[in-house]
């Protein structure tokens, strides 16, 4: 991946947001999981000029996501 878009920060009509996308449906264990893949490679991202500086931001953008998505099922499932 050359780049890691942040939607917030772009303008939807640009040509990588009307590029090809998906939508997954998941239980909260799944999205758990995945919050636990995204910490762990944000953790133990081996740093600049190893990989791109774009992708820790991009990780901790993700993990963020991840992590706002868990807070919402928990205020909804108390």
């Amino acid at each position: 991946m050359d780049s890691f878009p942040h939607p917030e920060d772009n303008d939807p009509n640009e040509d990588v947001y009307n590029q090809w996308h998906v939508e997954v449906t998941m239980g909260i264990d799944e999205l758990r999981a995945m919050y636990g893949v995204f910490d762990y490679a944000y953790q133990t991202w081996p740093g600049a000029p190893r990989r791109p500086l774009e992708e820790q931001e991009y990780l901790r953008y993700m993990k963020n996501r991840l992590f706002a998505m868990i807070l919402e099922y928990n205020l909804d499932h108390q």
